[in-house]
């Protein structure tokens, strides 16, 4: 079972983020607000479950006809569910952490085989990657948008983190605060 990890805390003014906010082997991602949820595809139907492994009972049938459409069976996509309107209707997939019933590689490679995956989907976004951008201008870029939470950075050499419970905390992804 694959639980999803939550990120570690650093503060803008911490020493750690000082040494990689222009380090380009950590990359930065939006955070974005809704339900954490993980799609996974197996028998030729989507389950969408929360980080606790229970299941999301809505239809949104045009997102699930999506994923199916989009990614093979044995597939899990690590995301956040968001709404346009009053309900759930859009997916913010930032992770794929199994393709095909294997284990992924490391980041960069799962960023790569996620915007192959990703091509033409409506309702289907990925981040936008800025290695080489400093972290501390994309976090206070991102601080008055209603539909983000911050950011998160990440090790792109760092595996998709094996945590055994639900909320389990990974220190190659780290969620940025004041």
């Amino acid at each position: 079972m694959i639980y999803p990890p939550q990120p570690s805390q650093i503060s803008t003014r911490s020493r750690q983020f000082r040494e990689i906010e222009n380090d380009p082997s950590w990359v930065a991602e939006p955070c974005v607000r809704g339900m954490r949820c993980l799609a996974h595809r197996h028998h030729g139907q989507i389950d969408l479950l929360t980080q606790e492994w229970k299941q999301i009972t809505a239809p949104l049938t045009a997102l699930r006809k999506q994923i199916i459409n989009m990614i093979p069976d044995g597939t899990i996509l690590d995301g956040v569910l968001f709404g346009t309107g009053k309900q759930y209707d859009h997916y913010f997939a930032f992770d794929i952490p199994q393709f095909k019933n294997k284990t992924t590689g490391p980041l960069q490679e799962r960023i790569t085989l996620l915007r192959l995956l990703l091509k033409n989907q409506t309702s289907i976004i990925i981040p936008a990657y800025y290695p080489n951008q400093n972290k501390l201008v994309t976090f206070y870029g991102t601080q008055n948008l209603p539909e983000y939470n911050g950011i998160i950075i990440k090790d792109l050499l760092s595996m998709y983190p094996n945590v055994t419970k639900s909320k389990s905390v990974t220190t190659s992804w780290l969620k940025v605060t004041a």
